[in-house]
């Protein structure tokens, strides 16, 4: 029998609920408590999925600050895409330093996206981040994907 691991079963009973999918009727506030459930137990998808929910005000007011927070802890938990989400964010509040690392780390994880390599290169050329950590940067990206297709 197949062991599905305990947080990872809690974040699909929760986008299960919260979308209605399985037979299950929509339920975005059991969705939510599942998804709270999950975050405690360490699932890194829950607490990105309630970022989301919280920057859109899917099932929640939108409150920017909270979803900050549960991006930052979904990168905590080792979400890549939680760090080009938390670059994006800082940089609308124009915490560009901070913007900047989060996109470098996504991209040195191998994550690649339009949006992540403009704001990178935008970074570059407004000198937020140097020419060597731009390089630097770009070559981790390419050893990742390399890494992620053999």
């Amino acid at each position: 029998m197949l062991a599905i691991p305990r947080p990872l079963a809690m974040c699909v009973v929760a986008r299960k609920n919260f979308k209605g999918e399985m037979g299950l009727q929509q339920d975005k506030a059991e969705g939510l408590r599942w998804y709270h459930r999950a975050v405690e137990a360490g699932s890194a998808d829950a607490a990105y999925n309630l970022g989301k929910c919280f920057w859109e005000g899917d099932g929640v007011d939108k409150d920017r600050v909270q979803a900050l927070g549960y991006f930052r802890k979904a990168a905590e938990l080792g979400s890549v895409p939680a760090y080009c989400f938390i670059g994006d964010i800082l940089i609308a509040i124009g915490e560009i330093d901070e913007a900047m690392l989060n996109c470098r780390k996504a991209a040195m994880c191998g994550w690649s996206d339009d949006t992540l390599f403009s704001n990178l290169r935008v970074g570059f050329r407004e000198g937020f981040i140097t020419k060597d950590e731009y390089a630097f940067t770009l070559r981790e990206n390419q050893a990742a994907c390399d890494e992620m297709k053999s």
